[in-house]
């Protein structure tokens, strides 16, 4: 998979992507609560009249919208006069919306994440959710993975959708959250996923495992091509002294395995290699 895009229903859905730092920066559903139904219906029509005035309401700590019945906790400055910050989300909204729009339309296969919302009773919610999706862009470009509480036997089935269970104790557990990533990533690979670096990373005091995380997430695409260009020419240094210690011992022609390194080295193929591994 070449995306991680997180579908809510909370914030603690980005905060692990973020963690395992396959976050692909920020979307509509990152930091707001949401409802199934709600993100299945936005995704279909385009997020059209979300946010309008006459649909907000205030409530104790949030600002929520009639429309799609999106809940704000993070964005508006709670008060009487809460309406005075709606230019401003409106225009992040606005900017985010078309992000989800771009990867939408891009030829990316795509890996979105839900997280139940532990109210939710509705078994064809998975499915409704593919439904949008596939209204938007072809079946064979993404797979949902579905994170509930309940028994994933009650949830119709769907070839796009992996039920994965999470105990009612667990939705912040790092470790339940690791081993469901690393299952999926055996079945469908996701590109820049690196299990082992994510728990070393997630041992270190917070203080420092936090920053790291966050800097390699948002700057993953130079640290990854940081880390394929290190390999490559790890792997190029490596293997023309082994070449040579190979052809001392099998007494072959040097010069024909100089010329063989050379033509190694000064060749791209080895870049898709590195980057699949990676």
């Amino acid at each position: 998979m070449d995306l991680v895009v997180g579908l809510g229903h909370r914030c603690n859905t980005a905060q692990h992507l973020r963690r395992m730092m396959i976050h692909h920066g920020t979307m509509p559903f990152d930091w707001i609560v949401s409802p199934n139904r709600g993100v299945a219906e936005a995704i279909e029509h385009n997020f059209e009249g979300m946010l309008q005035p006459e649909r907000l309401e205030l409530r104790s700590d949030r600002v929520v919208d009639g429309r799609f019945g999106f809940e704000y906790l993070h964005d508006y400055a709670i008060g009487p006069d809460y309406l005075a910050s709606q230019p401003k989300v409106v225009a992040r909204q606005r900017q985010l919306v078309e992000r989800f729009g771009r990867m939408l339309a891009s030829d990316a296969t795509v890996l979105f994440v839900r997280e139940e919302d532990r109210e939710l009773l509705d078994p064809d919610a998975p499915r409704r959710l593919v439904e949008a999706l596939a209204s938007r862009r072809p079946r064979s470009s993404f797979h949902l993975l579905f994170l509930t509480e309940r028994d994933p036997s009650i949830f119709a089935g769907d070839p796009n959708v992996t039920l994965s269970q999470v105990p009612s104790d667990s939705w912040n557990d790092a470790w339940a959250w690791n081993t469901i990533f690393t299952a999926i990533d055996r079945r469908l690979p996701i590109k820049g996923y690196f299990p082992a670096l994510v728990r070393g990373i997630g041992s270190m005091p917070p203080a420092v495992a936090r920053p790291t995380q966050h800097f390699i997430s948002s700057s993953r695409r130079r640290v990854l091509d940081l880390i394929r260009k290190t390999l490559y020419r790890a792997a190029i240094t490596t293997a023309i002294p082994f070449c040579l210690s190979s052809a001392l011992v099998a007494g072959r022609s040097l010069s024909v395995i100089c010329l063989y390194c050379a033509a190694i080295a000064a060749s791209s193929s080895l870049n898709p290699l590195f980057t699949a591994t990676c």
